[in-house]
């Protein structure tokens, strides 16, 4: 009978700790993919600051909040700690920006430039408590009670 309840103790604690280990495992997974759905939108915006960078396609004050979100959004990757991915994502970018689809800069380097900044600003909004625009605010504050 004890050699019985041992067992079954056993093999309970055996499910249990295997669960664990399973459970684990998935948030790894999970993590993963949205490490790499992260990476996705990082090249997106990447190639769209380039092009925009090339064209000027966004008015001077756009660029500037263009310029901090992806700023941001590179923090949020480099927190990943993997420069390579970051160097190969960034090349990429390049690489894509420079397109021959782009070189009128025209419409649709336009379009793929707001895409990316929108991307941006949503990306950053979810995953942190700074925005854009608040920042701006207390620059200004800041400035104005100094003077």
């Amino acid at each position: 009978m004890k050699l019985t309840l041992k067992l079954l103790v056993l093999m309970a604690f055996s499910i249990s700790a295997s669960a664990e280990l399973s459970e684990q495992q998935q948030q790894q997974k999970n993590q993963e993919k949205v490490r790499a759905s992260l990476y996705d939108g990082y090249e997106i915006v990447a190639a769209a600051w380039n092009l925009n960078s090339r064209c000027k396609l966004l008015s001077e004050s756009e660029s500037k909040e263009f310029d901090w979100y992806t700023a941001q959004f590179t923090m949020i990757v480099a927190s990943f700690q993997n420069d390579e991915k970051i160097i190969a994502v960034q090349k990429s970018a390049l690489a894509t920006s420079k397109q021959e689809k782009f070189e009128d800069c025209g419409s649709e380097a336009k379009k793929n430039v707001l895409a990316g900044l929108v991307l941006s600003q949503n990306i950053v909004k979810k995953l942190t408590t700074s925005k854009y625009d608040e920042i701006r605010k207390n620059i200004a504050q800041k400035t104005k009670n100094k003077k």
